[in-house]
């Protein structure tokens, strides 16, 4: 028989006493891997090569040894395999499936011990990268069917990055009856919000069901429903993460806040204001009885939804939950009212809103013009630019987009040109119908000079601009009698989609 022979051990320098110490433990342990592998060269047995592999840090050594006890007469068994699996997750991870492959050919009873397999599982996912397919394939051929061994398939799933691979394993751990325990549902549950596919609903979906028989045990662990209503919401399946939280109530376990702030922002989103509604009312009881607090952006996406969908007393009812708990501090709040009233044709509640900010930002400015426009009062719309103006505050992109259109459509060209001026010196993009809007308003004021600065803009943009953007040029040039401008623009820089005899008129 050849085997690898430790190298020699090399005696340890001059150094820090803790340093002295590692080196000695090691020196120690090399030592005595030296003594266990010449025993097990004079005398081969299962139990002489199980102390080895316990001992010696050495993985092409252990692989040695290994190799030679099954190719041999020593008939190893189970725990040889599992002790083998062990010094696989220390020191050689990749050699795991050969290990259980050599197990499995040797008629080790592999799918009645979840430990072994377990052994197996903890080295694939020590790997760098995690063993997955390996896992899996072995999961199918010979895997216990056992919430341990299902949960550490779900791990390696994770760590992987492909938590939908995990997704199938339900159905396995229903079938086989595994116990479906804390752990193993909360990994089942994190896979599915974390894949965010139909078949991550769907398995969210047979989760609930589960929990609705009594399958599951009424696990009281918030990042366990908030995880499958998450997977639900991600797919837009309203009703069952509504069915989700009832599951929860009916079992005695309060919707989390973050779990409720979730299903408000999503059916405010998808413009259910009366369900969003009741389920802030739901959020509102909770807070009198265990101060649940209130969600900054489920709030602010609740406030927007009543404004869209003309919700006035649902509005003016968030207003006073705002008011009474200073919620109106917050800017985000603050300017998600301001425009909210705006579109319900409250602008004077807007003004009140705008007024009782304090310190008021960009975008609070930017959210009190765009209520003036919901109600066309353009110029106090520009009014409150020039009032943002006069304030020295940077302009965000939104804000100033929401400017420029307004102030283009006001016929203010300076103040226009100004804020237009601002986004081309801070490379901020201007939107093709905001632009051909900024290009009429100069052609009706008959201010050539700005046509030329955007001419300018348009030909150091690198691509060409927008049909609608030409078309408003060349009419804009007819405006300031520059009609050979016109030629010249359109034959520099052609609409994509659009001749230049077309443009022209010709």
């Amino acid at each position: 028989m050849r085997l690898c022979v430790p190298h020699r051990i090399q005696r340890p320098g001059r150094g820090s006493s803790r340093g002295r110490a590692a080196s000695n433990s090691l020196a120690s342990r090399h030592v005595k891997a030296f003594r266990l592998l010449t025993e097990y060269r004079r005398w081969p047995s299962v139990p002489a090569a199980v102390r080895f592999l316990e001992a010696t840090p050495a993985p092409s050594q252990g692989w040695d040894v290994f190799r030679h006890v099954v190719d041999s007469r020593l008939r190893p068994r189970l725990p040889f395999f599992q002790i083998m699996l062990l010094f696989c997750q220390r020191h050689m991870p990749c050699k795991a499936p050969d290990v259980l492959r050599a197990a499995l050919r040797r008629r080790v009873p592999v799918r009645q011990d979840d430990s072994l397999f377990c052994a197996f599982l903890g080295a694939c996912k020590r790997a760098r990268p995690p063993m997955l397919q390996d896992a899996l394939d072995l999961y199918r051929e010979c895997g216990p069917k056992t919430d341990e061994v299902i949960s550490a398939v779900v791990s390696i799933c994770r760590a992987s990055n492909r938590p939908d691979a995990a997704l199938p394993l339900v159905a396995d751990a229903v079938d086989s009856n595994a116990r479906l325990c804390e752990t193993l549902v909360c990994t089942f549950a994190a896979s599915c919000a974390e894949s965010r596919t139909a078949l991550a609903a769907d398995t969210a979906e047979r989760l609930v069901d589960l929990m609705r028989s009594g399958r599951v045990d009424a696990y009281r662990v918030d990042a366990l429903y908030e995880d499958l209503v998450r997977a639900l919401l991600a797919q837009d399946r309203f009703d069952s993460a509504l069915g989700c939280l009832d599951v929860m109530a009916s079992r005695s376990v309060p919707p989390s806040a973050t779990a409720l702030a979730m299903c408000i922002s999503a059916f405010a989103n998808a413009g259910r204001v009366e369900q969003a509604m009741s389920l802030f009312d739901a959020m509102q009881q909770q807070q009198q009885q265990r101060r649940v607090p209130l969600v900054a952006p489920a709030f602010v996406a609740l406030v927007a939804a009543c404004g869209g969908g003309q919700a006035l007393e649902s509005l003016d009812a968030l207003h006073r939950v705002a008011a009474q708990t200073s919620r109106l501090e917050n800017k985000l709040i603050a300017n998600a009212f301001i425009v909210a009233y705006g579109r319900c044709r409250r602008p004077s509640v807007s003004e009140g809103v705008f007024r009782g900010v304090r310190d008021p930002d960009a975008s609070t400015f930017d959210a009190m013009m765009t209520a003036y426009q919901a109600n066309d009062m353009l110029p106090e719309a520009a009014a409150v630019f020039r009032s943002l103006k006069r304030t020295g505050l940077a302009l965000t992109r939104e804000a100033a987009v929401n400017a420029l259109c307004l102030l283009a459509r006001s016929n203010c060209v300076p103040d226009a040109m100004h804020v237009f001026d601002h986004m081309v010196k801070r490379s901020m993009s201007v939107p093709p119908t905001v632009l051909a809007s900024l290009v009429g308003a100069c052609g009706r004021a008959s201010q050539f000079d700005a046509l030329e600065r955007i001419a300018h803009y348009c030909t150091s943009c690198g691509s060409p601009p927008d049909a609608g953007v030409v078309s408003a040029f060349v009419a804009a040039c007819q405006q300031c009698n520059r009609p050979e401008y016109a030629q010249q623009f359109v034959c520099s820089v052609p609409a994509p989609d659009l001749s230049p005899a077309t443009l022209l008129g010709q």
